[in-house]
């Protein structure tokens, strides 16, 4: 597993434990503490995949679960396929693989969250032209 010497171990080692427990099978940091540009009151962003799928109330569970252990807000996001492609993105833009049961697992998925991404585009154009052409009515 690669190291991220600007998340601090005690993180790193909190969350480790927590996704051995559980059924994870992949476990990234991302956002502003992965990207390093923190401030004092910046949350944790975790993205999971689970082995298996979750009912909805398991992620408000993990997610208490993991603020009670990190004493800090988390903002929790169970990947699916159905993942929004922006979203899947910044997932993939900065991040920091903490756990993984299977390594080879994060190549395929970094691949196929970039390609939604990538096949989402004509989608976004069109929603933004749309929003630019409904500010110039109003």
């Amino acid at each position: 597993m690669k190291e991220f010497p600007h998340i601090p171990t005690s993180l790193i080692t909190i969350i480790q434990e927590w996704c051995r427990t559980r059924p994870v099978r992949l476990c990234a940091l991302f956002g502003s503490q992965a990207s390093g540009l923190i401030h004092p009151h910046s949350d944790i962003d975790l993205a999971i995949w689970p082995t298996e799928p979750q009912e909805p109330l398991v992620k408000l569970q993990w997610l208490a679960e993991l603020e009670s252990a990190l004493k800090k807000d988390v903002s929790l996001v169970i990947v699916t396929p159905a993942l929004d492609p922006t979203l899947g993105f910044e997932i993939i833009k900065h991040n920091c693989v903490l756990y993984a049961a299977d390594e080879s697992f994060w190549f395929s998925e970094r691949s196929r969250l970039w390609h939604a991404y990538n096949d989402s585009l004509p989608f976004r154009r069109a929603a933004r032209q749309k929003l630019v052409d409904r500010a110039l009515e109003v």
